[in-house]
């Protein structure tokens, strides 16, 4: 594992550095499952936005890291919350399931500062950008995912 190779301290991660190498593979993970679950996806442009914009968000993550500890647990409940609001926008019966992830939101955003593992603008940027990203990609799903399908196969076959 990481930490018995001296890649982190801990499990908590507590700098930006211990992150990278987490969010490298996790990146490769998923642009390389993009690739293996590539037939499925075109059975539904909604389900390949969503792919796609997790393969954004956490891209982004990636990079933001380099230069600040941006909260990874509100960039993933950003995540879920963005797509869950999304799907609401477009087809409806989602609108409590929302206002249920934002009430979960702003808990988990109190404790990550209460706990002193991040700053507010940590927390803040994690979900905002996270929601953004998401919603946009669903949003706008069918003139992105052509051009990001292209791009995400040409970036696989040459790993």
């Amino acid at each position: 594992s990481s930490k018995n190779i001296k890649l982190i301290e801990s499990m908590q991660m507590h700098t930006k550095e211990e992150r990278i190498h987490p969010l490298f593979w996790s990146l490769i993970i998923i642009v390389f499952g993009y690739e293996i679950i590539e037939e499925v996806l075109q059975i539904s442009l909604l389900l390949k936005s969503i792919y796609i914009s997790f393969i954004v968000t956490l891209l982004c993550s990636f990079i933001i890291t380099f230069k600040w500890k941006i909260s990874l647990h509100m960039v993933g409940i950003g995540s879920i919350t963005g797509i869950i609001m999304s799907l609401n926008y477009l087809y409806g019966g989602a609108f409590y399931l929302s206002l249920i992830l934002l009430l979960l939101s702003g808990l988990l955003a109190y404790a990550r500062i209460k706990l002193n593992r991040h700053t507010y603008p940590q927390v803040y940027v994690g979900f905002l950008f996270s929601i953004c990203i998401n919603v946009f990609f669903i949003l706008n799903y069918n003139s992105i995912i052509s051009t990001t399908s292209i791009f995400l196969s040409s970036i696989a076959s040459r790993l």
